[in-house]
């Protein structure tokens, strides 16, 4: 279960840092 959890919030910090550079890109193309 531990396990789990662990893989869980790692797969949800690493979409936290994909969503961020999403976010930049987007700002950056608008911005331009």
């Amino acid at each position: 279960m531990s396990r789990g959890l662990m893989s869980y919030r790692k797969s949800v910090s690493e979409d936290r840092k994909k969503s961020k550079h999403v976010m930049k890109l987007f700002r950056n193309e608008r911005e331009r």
